[in-house]
């Protein structure tokens, strides 16, 4: 999957697109804020201008614009030359490789746009052969600093944030008819409406931060207490009550094991009848992980649904994995700043519960709004103790928790277990009752994906006293829900600190509340804003050119393989039946639901009820609404029209099991696509993301799946070696790059777990390059065009697209978070370590052996 945005809190600023609309600027680059668009804002409103006044001010306001760019297009390319010479390496006056005979130069409205978009991203003082990724991304860098609520902001974020203010123009409107973009009384007109209703109930409820706050800590402590509830049983005291008593009388530690009966020995893979339930301990931690998995809190252990790899792709399958850390990666509790501020966070958040618990005590059930005065509290000492032990024991899960690369191989977490092994594995959970409690149909056997951790994970359960089980609960329910609580709620206060911590953003930064309940509406009900998103932002004309390149992408691929010589004749034959057998998916789902069929995206929502007055509650919904989702496809045949991502989003996938590749209309926007961009930015930027998500079917992974989605080698011996041994090459070059973290030290990338993007990412690029000279082949008989102000061959712009793609601006502390837990590279290194090993951009720039951006020939990587 390629790392173009996700839906976080990660907003925009506004800022101009590579390549802007029509001749005609329709209203979807309006909506995008474009200079354009305030340009003829005033049109808008045809009541306060005559018809002669607005033809002259449009007029006078085309000619100053034009004028305006012509004169910083001659600024830039006079500022370019002066830098580098003019036209490339070689100084031979723009005559670089790349632009075919006789191409013109294009002086409509839109390449004059794109030209200065790029002149405005780029930073000429850099030589593109000496960092590619400074030359590309420069100019936009400087323009575009981090809002100051966010880890992050680049291309992609911005992108997202364009596609939100669309998604924001349907939930703003009014009850109005007219104002809902309905075309008249139709049915599927009053289903929109409902669902436009709907949308809107949800993003007030979040926007709605004076209702969050009066409505307190109550609806939090009460999951909290139905998780006590079934774990210690109903009482009447709050939870560091009996907890005092417990631990400040007799401190235990955690590692000390309380009885339990003797177990027979694990059985053989042979059939046979079931362990007979534990009772008493273990019917408790049954029910109440049971309860918080329902509801999507990550205690523990975390489940996914896929398809069964080898027997059958299409039947859906249980997966356990390891989950259950309060910190995004196990990497952090090695670092002693990051686990004492952690140590502190969940410290105050017993005590912070501990006081709410007492206030609601106090004030009476029937009042948990939170603003009654608590008495004090006796149990700080306890609270504390407690805390320390929380932290302890997510240690402990941390050390069991395997490595994220080795959680990457397909083969090694693929361990089938009958319910009968799984239960002598993880005797502190009764399983038969545990799933059925989650599934329709209790499957007979999961997959689990480390069977070490499972194991070591029932150990530590069964050396970890009650008291501190609970407490952990307690602090799973808080950091996943304490962020949808009012800002004057107490308890949000720890969890809203170490948010902020995690991505390097001052305390006192002020929220884009607005974005963050946008971004919330893709999250809870991405197909159905999906649905009036595409209708607005993507036609069938862009559907289609997007999917023409696509194609395009998947014959550049299979043209390559005869010249891969690595590649024995047996191994080439079945990767040209793969990328035969790929499903391409663009825009929209068309099942499961159909966005084009309003009826349909009603029904998929029907069982989420939202209420425009209680945020935390429709949070809560959702949640549990994708977790039964989840499971009500085990057992069940997969409907492969089932897409992973909504439609507005910002991203882009393979998935092995369907092997199919799958693009989102969110992806399909400037500054990524445009069904009006000259076809050597096309295929720059969104050509080399479709090469991409081709490549991870033949990435280290994606490889060991056949074109029918099932896992097995299907490589020869020799194939295979010399694979990993150009897969090695990428690991040691990436594993050179660094980063710094917060006290200046470099760390290395990650190389092993980021190895699948990498792959892709040189892959992708390849290919797309491929595809698009032969796009220029197919087409010749039409006049080549290059934009106007720029000295670049149209070789050159397919590159500098490619990397103005890629621009983003981090933080440290967000850069060291990603490092740990995302398997992409960071941009900077995606353009750069790409880029130096290809020949292409080497004879596009007319690069030089001894620059930054030239492997030596012995040096260089390449894979496909």
């Amino acid at each position: 999957m390629a790392d173009y945005g996700r839906r976080s809190g990660d907003d925009a600023d506004e800022s101009r697109p590579l390549l802007h609309g029509d001749d005609e600027v329709d209203d979807i680059d309006d909506r995008r804020g474009s200079l354009w668009h305030r340009i003829v804002a005033p049109l808008k409103h045809p009541e306060s201008l005559r018809p002669l006044e607005k033809a002259l001010l449009l007029l006078s306001l085309l000619l100053l614009l034009l004028f305006s760019v012509f004169v910083g297009l001659y600024a830039g390319t006079k500022s370019r030359l002066d830098h580098i010479g003019g036209g490339g390496r070689d100084g031979n006056d723009g005559k670089v490789p790349g632009s075919p005979g006789g191409a013109t130069t294009c002086t409509s409205q839109r390449c004059v746009l794109a030209a200065s978009d790029i002149l405005h991203a780029i930073d000429e003082t850099v030589d593109p052969c000496d960092d590619f990724y400074a030359f590309s991304t420069g100019g936009w860098l400087r323009e575009h600093p981090i809002p100051g609520d966010s880890g992050l902001f680049g291309m992609a974020q911005k992108i997202t944030s364009d596609n939100a203010q669309i998604i924001k123009d349907i939930v703003e409107v009014g009850d109005d008819e007219k104002k809902l973009h309905l075309s008249g009384n139709s049915e599927e007109d009053r289903i929109d409406a409902r669902s436009q209703a709907k949308l809107r109930d949800f993003f007030q409820s979040c926007m709605d931060l004076d209702a969050q706050d009066r409505a307190g800590d109550g609806p939090l402590l009460d999951v909290i207490d139905e998780l006590r509830e079934r774990l210690v049983g109903k009482g009447d005291e709050p939870l560091f009550a009996t907890l005092a008593r417990q631990i400040d009388d007799t401190p235990v530690p955690p590692n000390q094991p309380p009885s339990r009966s003797p177990r027979p020995h694990p059985p053989t893979k042979s059939p046979g009848p079931l362990p007979p339930a534990a009772g008493g301990r273990q019917k408790r931690i049954t029910e109440a992980l049971a309860w918080a998995h329902a509801r999507g809190l990550p205690a523990f252990f975390e489940w996914d649904v896929q398809g069964e790899p080898v027997k059958d792709p299409a039947f859906g399958t249980a997966y356990l994995g390891p989950s259950g850390l309060g910190f995004p990666d196990k990497a952090y509790y090695d670092d002693e700043d990051e686990i004492e501020f952690y140590q502190n966070v969940v410290e105050q958040s017993m005590l912070l519960l501990d006081e709410a618990e007492r206030r609601h005590k106090h004030a009476g059930s029937s009042d948990k709004v939170g603003h009654s005065k608590a008495p004090k509290s006796s149990n700080g000492k306890a609270a504390k103790k407690l805390a320390k032990l929380v932290v302890e024991l997510e240690k402990s899960i941390a050390k069991i928790t395997p490595e994220a690369e080795d959680l990457e191989d397909p083969l090694a977490t693929y361990n089938p277990t009958s319910l009968r092994q799984l239960s002598y594995l993880f005797e502190s959970v009764d399983w038969p009752t545990y799933l059925s409690a989650l599934s329709v149909r209790v499957p007979k056997s999961v997959i689990v994906q480390s069977p070490s951790f499972v194991k070591s994970l029932d150990s530590l359960l069964s050396r970890t006293k009650t008291p501190v089980i609970e407490a952990y609960l307690a602090w799973t329910a808080l950091r996943t829900l304490g962020l949808y609580l009012g800002p004057s709620v107490p308890l949000r206060k720890p969890i809203d600190a170490l948010d902020r911590r995690s991505k390097g953003v001052d305390e006192d930064a002020k929220v884009d509340r607005e974005g963050y309940c946008l971004g919330r509406i893709n999250e809870a009900l991405g197909f159905m804003a999906g649905r009036f998103f595409v209708k607005e932002a993507f036609s069938q004309d862009a559907r289609q050119q997007a999917q023409n390149i696509i194609e395009g992408i998947i014959t550049a691929f299979k043209e390559r393989l005869p010249e891969l010589d690595w590649l024995d004749d047996k191994t080439r034959a079945k990767a040209q039946i793969k990328a035969d057998a790929v499903t391409v998916k663009v825009g929209w789902p068309t099942s499961s639901p159909n966005t084009t069929d309003a009826a349909d995206v009603d029904r998929f929502y029907s069982d989420l009820k939202v209420d425009r007055k209680d945020y935390l509650a429709n949070s809560l919904s959702s949640l549990s609404r994708e977790a039964r989702r989840s499971w009500a496809r085990v057992g069940r045949k997969i409907d492969k029209g089932v897409w992973d991502m909504f439609p507005a989003e910002v991203n882009a996938y393979y998935n092995p099991g369907n092997n199919e590749i799958v693009f989102p209309a969110g992806i399909l926007q400037p500054m990524y696509f445009s069904e009006f961009w000259p076809a050597y930015l096309q295929y720059g930027v969104f050509g080399s993301v479709a090469g991409h998500e081709l490549s991870h079917a033949f990435d280290p992974e994606g490889r060991l799946f056949d074109e029918q989605g099932r896992l097995h080698d299907w490589w020869t011996n020799d194939t295979a070696k010399a694979f990993e041994k150009r897969k090695d090459c990428i690991v040691d070059q990436y594993a050179g790059y660094t980063i710094p973290d917060t006290h200046g030290r470099p760390q290395h990338l990650r190389s092993k777990f980021t190895i699948g993007e990498d792959v892709a990412d040189a892959g992708g690029l390849a290919q797309s390059f491929r595809a698009w000279r032969d796009h220029v082949a197919s087409t010749s008989s039409e006049p080549a065009s290059i934009l106007p102000g720029l000295n670049y061959t149209q070789d050159q712009l397919f590159f500098i697209a490619y990397g103005i793609g890629w621009a983003r601006n981090i933080r440290t502390q967000e850069a060291i978070r990603r490092l740990r837990t995302d398997p992409h590279s960071p941009t900077k290194y995606r353009v750069i370590g790409a880029l130096s090993n290809d020949l292409n951009f080497r004879e596009a720039f007319g690069c030089k052996a001894g620059d930054r951006m030239v492997r030596p020939d012995e040096e260089r990587c390449s894979i496909w």
